[in-house]
């Protein structure tokens, strides 16, 4: 599961990377791929527990749901992905005013 979502990520920069290319970075596309890598850094601090504890779970063992460190520094870099997001919806803001001046 960690995989996939690295992948996912990875596809999403890519993506970022390919429409900045054209020198104009500051789209709604770019700040939604922005929010997608946000919320899947969200999922890289829940996922890997949840999967853990439903494997233990439908094994009949003790289950517990355990909130590691790690995953407390998933989250705190997944909120500052989302205000990155958020200043990048200004640069958009900023960008289309630009254009309509020139």
């Amino acid at each position: 599961s960690y995989s996939i979502i690295l992948g996912a990520m990875m596809l999403v920069v890519i993506l970022i990377a390919n429409s900045a290319s054209n020198g104009t970075p500051f789209t709604h596309k770019n700040a939604m791929r922005i929010r997608i890598i946000g919320g899947l850094q969200f999922a890289l601090a829940v996922v890997p527990g949840l999967v853990a504890f439903l494997m233990n779970f439908f094994r009949f063992q003790y289950a517990n749901l355990s909130f590691t460190l790690n995953g407390f520094y998933m989250f705190i870099i997944g909120f500052a992905i989302m205000v990155l997001a958020q200043v990048f919806d200004c640069g958009v803001k900023l960008q289309e005013d630009m254009d309509s001046i020139a």
